[in-house]
């Protein structure tokens, strides 16, 4: 299936949908953790840290806008959701707290998700 990202939002569209989809993937995933439920909003920062180990910051560009449109992106190239949740349910295997158990997840996902052909997209839609 192909999706159209036209002029307006571009980058900021993808965003938007990788947004609460992020957010779901790992309040799901920090509940099978836990064992109990959560419910989590990812911080700018956490996203922050997690790209910035991968990828250089692009005039222009918040890497948080860019992880959430990665996960966007992700999902509307078939990536299930399900399959996210099972990506960060495993890297939060051993943290010693939610905390770390959120960077572990963050930063998995981030690596599976991020390659040559989504970079490429994703940075040719962040401008205007």
């Amino acid at each position: 299936m192909r999706f159209s990202i036209g002029r307006e939002g571009r980058l900021r569209a993808l965003a938007k949908l990788g947004d609460p989809l992020l957010n779901f993937v790992v309040s799901a995933a920090l509940t099978l953790y836990v064992k109990s439920p959560r419910g989590v909003k990812v911080s700018n920062k956490l996203l922050r840290d997690a790209a910035s180990s991968f990828i250089a910051r692009h005039p222009g560009v918040a890497l948080e806008d860019l992880y959430e449109a990665l996960v966007g992106y992700a999902w509307l190239r078939g990536v299930s959701v399900d399959r996210m949740v099972d990506l960060a349910y495993r890297a939060m295997r051993g943290a010693t707290s939610e905390e770390e158990a959120l960077k572990r997840a963050l930063v998995k996902l981030f690596v599976e998700l991020y390659d040559e052909e989504a970079a490429e997209f994703l940075l040719s839609r962040a401008s205007g």
